[in-house]
C-alpha cells in the first residue's frame, strides 16, 4: 500500500491508497501542510508504537521491521 497525494487545479489536496484508487480524501494545503508537519515531528509514532509489519525489499523478498 502506497499513499499518493496530489494538488488539484482547485487548490486542494487529493489524497487516496494505491489499493483503493477510487477512495478519495480531500483536504486543504494547509490542513495538509500541518498534517505533513505532524508526521515529520514524530506526532502519530504512538499509533505504530510496536507494530511490525512485512516490507517488500528487491528480488521480492520481505524483511520485518520494527517502528517505534
Amino acid at each position: 500500500m502506497a499513499l499518493e497525494a496530489t494538488v488539484g487545479d482547485d487548490g486542494m489536496v487529493y489524497i487516496r491508497e494505491t489499493e483503493q484508487p477510487d477512495v478519495v480524501a480531500v483536504t486543504t494545503a494547509a490542513k495538509w501542510e500541518a498534517f505533513v508537519k505532524g508526521v515529520m515531528a514524530g506526532e502519530f509514532d504512538h499509533f505504530v508504537a510496536g507494530v511490525v509489519e512485512a516490507v517488500g525489499v528487491a528480488g521480492g523478498e520481505a524483511a520485518a521491521c520494527n517502528r517505534s
